[in-house]
């Protein structure tokens, strides 16, 4: 059990640092954005097409990276509820892990079909495929 509760622990290390480096990019993200805005006016640019698309995309970007994260604190917090059943009951964390194992697959699965939803949009170049672009 205790190797069983080194690895749910390097496990959540993992996912607590991908979480710090996504919002590290999220902020590096609005900073520029914000930034191109300001030059934009500061200069009298009139934005393009394609200038506003990628506003458009990197806010886009960091709504993933966000619903990203989501998932990963939810999946910290329900490791975290069954490291608790490892000291008291196999039989209990074995039933825990399957749950967890099923919250997991559920949880990629959910971030694979957004993922998919985004990417079918990209690529499109119709004004169109923007406008159904989902935010998640």
């Amino acid at each position: 059990m205790k190797d069983l509760a080194t690895v749910l622990n390097t496990i959540t290390d993992v996912l607590e640092h991908v979480q710090t480096v996504e919002n590290d990019v999220k902020e590096e993200t609005k900073k520029r954005t914000i930034e191109l805005s300001k030059f934009l006016e500061n200069e009298g640019v009139e934005p393009t097409k394609e200038i506003l698309d990628g506003i458009q995309y990197q806010d886009i970007l960091s709504q993933q990276l966000t619903a990203t994260s989501d998932a990963m604190n939810h999946i910290c917090k329900t490791i975290r509820k069954y490291q608790h059943a490892i000291n008291k009951d196999a039989e209990i964390l074995e039933d825990n892990i399957k749950m967890l194992d099923n919250k997991l697959k559920n949880s990629l699965d959910e971030a694979k079909e957004k993922r998919n939803r985004f990417n079918g949009k990209l690529g499109k170049d119709d004004d169109e495929s923007l406008e159904e672009i989902e935010f998640f």
